[in-house]
């Protein structure tokens, strides 16, 4: 899991988020998350940690909203 992947999840949540005008993704949560759990910024640990909690985050998020996020992006991701 590296940086690529989660500005991938990133990428594909700000379109979702526009086409379906939900609040997913937030960047500055998910730092906080990865820099609270003690990683160290940049390593694949940090990436890990950030992908993970977008994947929670945005899960939750949809769910407030009665949307499913799996399958408003085509996968399971949470």
């Amino acid at each position: 899991m590296t940086k690529q992947a989660y500005n991938a999840l990133a990428a594909e949540l700000a379109t979702i988020e526009k086409q379906a005008g939900l609040y997913l993704h937030d960047e500055n949560v998910d730092a906080e998350n990865a820099l609270d759990a003690g990683l160290e910024e940049g390593t694949d640990a940090y990436w890990a940690m950030m992908l993970d909690s977008a994947a929670m985050a945005a899960g939750g998020r949809a769910e407030e909203a009665g949307f499913d996020i799996n399958k408003l992006v085509g996968r399971t991701i949470y």
